[in-house]
């Protein structure tokens, strides 16, 4: 998932997102797309890792499968949260997670302003945020996928989306690889994945898209939606672990626990439990090379 960023040289685009609930009882279509290019001044290198230092770690809320905060105890569970739990008692030397929650769009700015030391949270690794992020990994590989309402044949390929009320996340790449196939007065851009699934489920939209692991999580947990069979589109989702940009010493400490969770088969392990209905050796689904992770810059 790739939401917009602000930063140096960047131009963000900001979607003014949709008013929902016009008088047919359907959302209205998202109002216009105008730019803007704020800029951000980055603190210096983060301060040296210490043994056992309490880290704070971004995380979602909302995916499941990923990351959700469980009523009523406020238990975290999914993949990103046993991933993050894992490699604090793993590495060495070992450090305390401590987690805040992050909105999809609020990622890059944890980043930027460095109100997080350590952001999993399906963070797609891009060429952009690389000018002030340093990623470890990757750590999960996914493709772009369609989520319909389950026994809605009126899909069946990415093009069946033409003129249908599709949602998505705003300033996603999701949103952007709707571009060529879908009219944007058709598109439906709201802040958070649960949001397109309850205007799924209210028939308020045809279809939603997003990365398919997302879709999937949501797809396991109910049986009134379902993620379109092979399909997937775009190019790959790389999701890392984003540290401050310059945080060499950590990224280098992660990288190499990282790895020792491919290779001792914990990564199979962790996919079973929070996706159960998913095979990691069918190929769509396979884990990323240990051995072809990013460089720590």
């Amino acid at each position: 998932m790739r939401p917009r960023t602000r930063t140096l040289a960047l131009v963000a685009l900001l979607i003014v997102p949709a008013v929902l609930g016009s008088c047919d009882g359907r959302p209205d279509s998202p109002g216009p797309i105008t730019s803007t290019s704020p800029s951000t001044v980055l603190p210096q290198t983060p301060p040296p890792y210490t043994p056992n230092e309490p880290l704070t770690v971004g995380a979602a809320t909302d995916l499941p499968g990923f990351a959700q905060l469980i009523p009523p105890r406020n238990i975290r569970a999914g993949f990103d949260i046993d991933l993050t739990l894992w490699l604090a008692e793993n590495v060495n030397p070992k450090f305390r997670p401590v987690f805040t929650d992050l909105t999809i769009e609020e990622r890059d700015p944890a980043m930027q302003d460095r109100t997080a030391r350590l952001i999993t949270e399906v963070y797609s690794i891009t060429d952009q945020r690389r000018q002030f992020v340093t990623f470890v990994g990757p750590y999960m590989l996914t493709k772009q996928s369609v989520m319909v309402r389950a026994g809605d044949d009126r899909f069946r390929t990415v093009d069946d989306l033409t003129r249908r009320r599709v949602c998505t996340l705003i300033g996603s790449t999701s949103f952007m690889r709707l571009a060529p196939i879908s009219d944007p007065a058709f598109v439906i851009p709201v802040p958070a994945s649960q949001e397109c699934v309850d205007l799924l489920k209210t028939k308020q939209v045809d279809a939603v898209t997003l990365d398919e692991l997302v879709l999937q999580g949501f797809a396991e947990r109910d049986p009134d939606l379902a993620v379109l069979p092979d399909v997937s589109f775009g190019e790959d989702e790389r999701y890392g672990i984003g540290l401050p940009k310059g945080d060499i010493q950590l990224c280098e400490i992660l990288t190499q626990g990282l790895r020792k969770l491919f290779t001792e088969g914990q990564w199979e392990v962790f996919f079973r439990n929070n996706f159960p209905n998913l095979d990691p050796e069918r190929e769509r689904f396979k884990p990323p090379a240990p051995y072809r992770f990013d460089r720590c810059t």
